[in-house]
């Protein structure tokens, strides 16, 4: 009997300490303030001039439902003929984030579409385009500097 007693013991402890490590405190993003980031990068001096997307225009442009983010700041070229654009978006969960990482991806498709025949150099770009997504945060970048704002924005 006292062989079972301490048997059901120590599968209680076993038991008890695999649930409590199991439930240790998750890690969490801290805080991303999208437009104060796109605000000092867009500053820099050698930055191209961008025009912010309005909230209103999301969906029509890109297929983006307000209900999957909880911040944006999407900005395309001033000049019609350069490929220029970024997304900053904070997504409002990972099902989210993975619907608009799909729309950004898509969203590339259509520049690769736009640019092949008429802009070489430009599809070139599009081509070397930068799209992250780590945890909630989104970011794609299409710039000949892609790799140095990706860096910027990203912290």
């Amino acid at each position: 009997m006292q062989v079972q007693g301490k048997i059901l013991s120590i599968t209680v402890i076993i038991l008890l300490f695999v649930l409590l490590t199991g439930c240790g405190k998750k890690e969490v993003q801290t805080s991303w303030d999208v437009q104060e980031i796109w605000n000092a990068v867009s500053a820099e001096e050698d930055f191209p001039e961008m025009i912010p997307v309005p909230e209103n225009r999301l969906g029509y442009m890109f297929g983006i439902e307000q209900k999957d983010y909880t911040q944006e700041v999407i900005a395309v070229s001033a000049d019609s003929l350069r490929a220029d654009e970024i997304w900053l978006i904070e997504a409002v969960d990972e099902a989210a984030a993975r619907r608009l990482e799909e729309l950004a991806k898509i969203r590339l498709g259509q520049k690769e579409e736009e640019t092949r025949s008429y802009a070489p150099e430009q599809y070139r770009i599009v081509q070397e385009a930068k799209l992250q997504l780590d945890g909630l945060r989104l970011i794609m970048v299409v710039s000949p500097s892609s790799e140095e704002i990706l860096q910027k924005l990203s912290g």
